[in-house]
């Protein structure tokens, strides 16, 4: 009948409810130990309930994201194999800080930075006390060379991207005195595809072993970022050059404190 209204019976927003549904599972599997076994049981009982007795949907659609949840942390989980470097850090077979020996090869080309340079490597084999293995992951390196006599012994090295790597360092995986509210600087690290970091105090504690084959195209982009950068530092000031090479070229390395806090305040550092 024209003009009638008709009490609304469903969700305007249905996916919205999937979504928080499936988002418990994932953090309640980080919390608790569901297991993998469990996850798929409830998942495959409560989707065969819910096919066979289709009026029972209501209650049991949310269930079964919430157990999808659950299934999509256990495979993240079990995706992670067990000579990734995160894990053995994260089992607590090798202790946070203790002197390793790592073998890999950089991926791009040292980063410069205020007082030094970052290198990122994927990592290959490890020796500990004696013992050499292979491992998989990649760490961030910090060598503390601007303006001091052992940086001509970093250009001696001729690092390119693709140069395999020995170094002598101390890789870490742990929390950091942090403020409340402060994001977990181990999920940082995992957000950024980093499972370790280490900072080698001479250049001495790092061989090059010799080049492996690379993409050369991506090796030309490496080398004109590192350009880039440079120019950027020789003709602007160190804040202005700060903000252009955050923007531009996507590191964040020579952002001083005070600019950092501006974006922060004005919720634009995604930006940067």
């Amino acid at each position: 009948m024209s003009g009638t209204t008709f009490p609304q019976s469903f969700s305007r927003y249905p996916l919205l409810w999937i979504a928080i549904c499936f988002a418990i599972g994932i953090v309640a599997g980080y919390l608790y130990d569901v297991g993998f076994l469990f996850s798929l049981t409830g998942f495959l009982a409560a989707g065969t309930i819910c096919f066979i007795w289709r009026q029972t949907a209501l209650l049991l659609v949310p269930l079964i994201f919430l157990f999808l949840g659950f299934l999509s942390y256990e495979m993240a989980i079990a995706g992670v194999s067990g000579n990734r470097l995160k894990r053995i850090y994260d089992e607590g077979r090798i202790q946070s800080g203790e002197p390793v020996e790592i073998e890999g090869v950089l991926v791009g080309l040292p980063e410069p930075a205020y007082e030094g340079s970052f290198l990122v490597l994927r990592v290959e084999k490890l020796s500990f006390k004696n013992t050499a293995f292979a491992v998989s992951g990649k760490i961030r390196i910090f060598l503390p060379v601007e303006d001091r006599p052992d940086s001509a012994e970093l250009d001696e090295l001729d690092l390119g991207y693709g140069s395999r790597l020995r170094i002598f360092c101390r890789l870490e995986r742990e929390e950091a005195f942090q403020n409340p509210g402060v994001a977990s600087r181990v999920k940082l690290l995992d957000q950024q595809g980093i499972d370790a970091t280490a900072s080698v105090k001479s250049a001495v504690l790092i061989e090059n072993l010799g080049d492996e084959r690379v993409f050369l195209p991506m090796a030309w982009i490496y080398e004109q970022r590192r350009r880039l950068i440079s120019e950027f530092r020789e003709h602007f000031s160190a804040q202005t050059a700060g903000v252009m090479i955050a923007s531009l070229l996507g590191d964040q390395h020579f952002l001083d404190r005070q600019t950092s806090d501006v974006f922060r305040d004005g919720g634009t550092f995604h930006v940067l």
